[in-house]
């Protein structure tokens, strides 16, 4: 069914994950397609009832474009988009949660760009924080590895140096 999996991402949002989605949606940074914005808010009025026949594809048409033609590929790329996004906030709602991989990943950007006092701090700070868990399990060694090797990789390293650093 075209559209399902559109709809079964909205059934699976919390309340107060619509919110963020529709701050996303109509955000130019994640989307300049204002027609978006319209599908969501005519999405968010029929849930949690929504209609995956033609039929439905047809209204929504009309309420997003009054007095224009349908067609079925103009509408499918919406929901295509709106999907896009709502797996986008989906991710960035898992980023937030999850401070290890967001500090690695800075590290990560923070060495790309030759920015090595940012990338230390990161480094001190994640190092604190892997050290301040109660517990040692493969997560925390996957972890530690991770950062050992920005470290060491990192490419303001000299690796034929034969100082000790």
């Amino acid at each position: 069914m075209k559209g399902g999996k559109l709809f079964q991402l909205l059934l699976n949002l919390k309340p107060e994950e619509w919110k963020g989605l529709k701050k996303m949606v109509v955000s130019p940074v994640y989307n300049t397609n204002k027609t978006v914005g319209i599908l969501l808010a005519e999405l968010e009025k029929q849930k949690p009832d929504f209609d995956p026949s033609q039929k439905g594809k047809e209204l929504l048409f009309k309420k997003i474009w009054p007095g224009k033609t349908f067609n079925n590929y103009k509408i499918h790329r919406l929901y295509t988009q709106l999907t896009q996004l709502v797996e986008e906030y989906f991710l960035l709602v898992d980023q937030r949660q999850h401070s290890v991989e967001r500090k690695r990943r800075l590290m990560t950007i923070y060495s790309k760009r030759n920015l090595l006092p940012f990338f230390e701090k990161e480094a001190k700070d994640l190092t604190k924080e892997l050290n301040a868990f109660p517990f040692r399990d493969l997560e925390y060694y996957r972890d530690q590895i991770a950062l050992y090797e920005a470290i060491y990789f990192r490419p303001s390293l000299d690796y034929y140096d034969l100082n000790d650093e």
